[in-house]
């Protein structure tokens, strides 16, 4: 899914011309993408089965130990110094979006589904698959929204769905019960 989400906020980057012109520009800057980079080459490694040596597998388990760390201090590094009050009219409504419509449209997708006899699900599928959606985003967030110059907009959502959703997940897992 990144990257495809990372390709549709790279089209909207585009700076005009025919939509050909918009595509070749978003694929090259994907193609320089880091982070699409490394997918890709992880992939490929996953693909070949190649077995990685020992320090590289220590190395690259010693960073996925940092990250969570680091993320949540990148993240508190944005917040720092921003208005209490700016900009929520535009994070309200994604939060909104990630914590009550995706989980609603979830809910949707998985009734009508069933309902049409395509994939009966056990309930705790069900269950599990509306609280994934019902989840707030990444913590890489804000860093991906940091390219295209929402960092402030995107670490403030995060904050808001981090905290509201103690709230939601609550009232689902009610629902659920």
């Amino acid at each position: 899914m990144l990257p495809l989400l990372l390709a549709l906020a790279e089209s909207a980057r585009g700076n005009g011309g025919t939509w050909q012109q918009v595509l070749r520009q978003s694929l090259l800057r994907l193609a320089r993408n880091p982070l699409v980079l490394a997918v890709s080459a992880g992939l490929a490694i996953s693909l070949a089965q190649v077995d990685l040596p020992q320090p590289v597998l220590r190395t690259v388990n010693l960073f996925a130990q940092a990250s969570g760390g680091l993320s949540l201090f990148a993240i508190g590094g944005m917040l720092l110094g921003l208005p209490l009050r700016a900009g929520w009219q535009r994070v309200v409504p994604v939060v909104l979006g990630k914590l009550v419509g995706h989980p609603l449209a979830v809910l949707l997708v998985l009734t009508v589904v069933t309902a049409l006899g395509v994939a009966p699900m056990e309930p705790q599928l069900r269950a599990a698959a509306l609280l994934m959606a019902a989840m707030p985003m990444l913590s890489i967030y804000p860093i991906l929204g940091q390219a295209y110059g929402e960092a402030d907009r995107s670490a403030t959502t995060l904050l808001l769905c981090m905290v509201a959703s103690f709230f939601t997940l609550s009232a689902w897992m009610w629902m659920l019960r």
